[in-house]
């Protein structure tokens, strides 16, 4: 997939942020973007006395492109996680029907082979394991085995339709199972760009407003600009419930 060319740029930015300094989330990824755009426009009307109280300028500057990259980033894990479900529920709708043909096969083989220790000893080899690869590889195997001794089978009129179906069920679910593996990892480093992205804007986001805060301090009318306007209302509302709590 193509990806914009500010957000490959800011991604580079955004892998500087270590996993350990990844912050967790404390509002919306698009709040913050808004908040980060608002504050790029709002601050570069002080931008002479910022600079001038040592703010770097690369802190404004990346503030607009930051935001979009975040949102792509936000998008990207989004778009992966809902793709990965897709494959997931598939997985979950199949499933069912490769668990079922494995019992009765296993049930068939049995009866068909048992007369024949070393293939009893694979058939139990192959009822071991009970995981999602472990089913595929039973499929295979009962698949292998169906065919090399048909004769055994066809000597208590097994069903060769089955034998048939066992070899496209572990096709079919070898690839799925691989899809959602693979969704997964993929989900799981999409995620972690975001939370870097998110770190990385939030950080740029605390310069900007701690300078602007240290400049305006007795400057209520540029103060303002300089807060969070998700967290005042958060802080409100946390505010008047507590208020009504006591009330009551």
């Amino acid at each position: 997939m193509v990806y914009p060319e500010s957000y490959m740029t800011m991604l580079v930015k955004f892998n500087t942020v270590s996993d350990d300094n990844i912050i967790s989330i404390h509002m919306p990824a698009d709040v913050m973007a808004n908040e980060a755009r608002t504050l790029y426009f709002w601050a570069y009307d002080d931008l002479d006395v910022l600079l001038a109280n040592g703010l770097k300028e690369q802190y404004l500057n990346e503030l607009l492109p930051a935001s979009d990259a975040l949102l792509t980033a936000e998008s990207i894990w989004r778009n992966e996680i809902e793709s990965g479900g897709e494959f997931s529920n598939e997985w979950k709708a199949k499933s069912p029907e490769a668990f079922e043909l494995r019992s009765i096969l296993l049930h068939t083989y049995k009866y068909a082979f048992r007369n024949d220790p070393d293939l009893l000893k694979l058939l139990a080899e192959l009822q071991k394991g009970s995981s999602n690869t472990d089913l595929i590889e039973d499929l295979h195997g009962l698949n292998l085995l169906g065919l090399k001794y048909a004769d055994k089978l066809q000597a208590i009129n097994a069903d060769k339709a089955l034998v048939v179906r066992s070899g496209e069920l572990a096709i079919v679910m070898g690839d799925l199972l691989a899809k959602v593996n693979s969704q997964r990892i993929g989900s799981n480093d999409s995620k972690t760009i975001r939370d870097k992205a998110y770190t990385y804007v939030n950080n740029l986001l605390n310069e900007v407003r701690e300078c602007g805060r240290y400049v305006f301090w007795k400057d209520e009318k540029r103060l303002k600009g300089y807060r969070s306007n998700y967290n005042r209302k958060k802080y409100i509302r946390r505010k008047n419930s507590f208020v009504e709590e006591v009330q009551e």
